[in-house]
């Protein structure tokens, strides 16, 4: 871990720096900031399978199904949004790294930490 200039701890992770801080204090921080939260994930966790359209396929010239997963969870009020598929339950102790954004949604406007990775005891799961 390293500090830089304004105090804060900072980790590395490849090539991308995260500011270590409480779940309060990454909700004050500014889209687009990279964080690293510690918490306890709050009720249920929802996996969503997601269409990504029909692309044709030239080369086998048939139309194939293309989709992804989404993990979606709270860490008390900050909604944490991982692309993947992450075996999460409620009352797990995690820490996420990831980045700050606002998002809007039928006139409410909050804050969500789009993970890039999640550590357990046991399991880290990473976007690659």
């Amino acid at each position: 871990m390293a500090k830089d200039s304004s105090k804060t701890m900072a980790v590395r992770l490849g090539d991308k720096k995260y500011y270590v801080c409480s779940i309060e204090e990454a909700l004050k921080k500014k889209s687009g900031t990279r964080v690293c939260v510690k918490g306890r994930v709050k009720g249920k966790v929802i996996i969503e399978v997601r269409r990504a359209g029909w692309p044709f396929s030239w080369g086998s010239r048939h139309i194939e199904k293309d989709h992804y997963h989404v993990t979606k969870f709270y860490l008390e009020n900050l909604q944490v949004i991982y692309e993947g598929i992450a075996l999460l339950k409620d009352k797990d102790e995690v820490k996420v790294y990831g980045k700050v954004e606002t998002e809007a949604d039928l006139g409410r406007v909050y804050r969500v930490l789009y993970a890039d990775r999640i550590e357990l005891d046991d399991v880290i799961y990473s976007v690659g």
